[in-house]
């Protein structure tokens, strides 16, 4: 079995004190009104309660807030479906991981919803799919052709189910959602 070689280019967690996540959730409410291009320093401040330097103590500029935010994400749901790439396919271990990490995304739904429906950016769905492509490199037969079919299925159908403000963690959906992966799985 070849190394996965999405691993290196996976997001990676970046630890957070309080004030940090504060800039982080006044950066989001910021996002939720209007796009990246025209959120600045001076809104994610006001929206905080800070002053200038002190969102310049912990980041240089939005981007690098956003990057922050996008890989704090993916790192967690990440870290949630841990298991889905050692499990086999049919076992009580793989349904476990999918149980977690949709639990993961319906805990965190409005960010969710926020990255992938509302405003998605090019490098948050740069980062979703190369986490996917992580997490079913293996399962794939590491194609890469396999991999972009099943990306493209599972992001559709999350932003299908949030566009719509349907449930991600209802029985029924983990069950379609693990059914759907064994299906692209096997077919491969």
């Amino acid at each position: 079995m070849k190394p996965n070689p999405y691993l290196a280019r996976l997001a990676q967690h970046h630890p957070t004190n309080a004030m940090q996540q504060r800039i982080c959730q006044a950066y989001l409410v910021a996002y939720h009104r209007h796009d990246f291009a025209l959120i600045t320093i001076r809104e994610i401040c006001q929206i905080a309660g800070i002053v200038r330097t002190t969102f310049y103590r912990y980041f240089d500029n939005t981007v690098q807030l956003r990057n922050l935010i996008e890989d704090n994400f993916i790192a967690g749901l990440l870290a949630s479906s841990r298991g889905i790439t050692e499990a086999a396919i049919d076992s009580d271990d793989f349904n476990a991981s999918i149980k977690s990490m949709i639990a993961f995304l319906q805990d965190n739904r409005q960010t969710f919803k926020l990255l992938l429906v509302e405003r998605p950016s090019q490098s948050f769905m740069d980062k979703y799919i190369n986490s996917i492509n992580y997490e079913y490199y293996h399962l794939s037969h590491e194609n890469e052709t396999n991999l972009a079919i099943l990306a493209g299925g599972l992001i559709g159908f999350f932003r299908f189910r949030l566009a719509n403000n349907l449930s991600l963690d209802d029985p029924e959906v983990i069950t379609t959602y693990a059914h759907f992966v064994r299906r692209m799985i096997n077919a491969f």
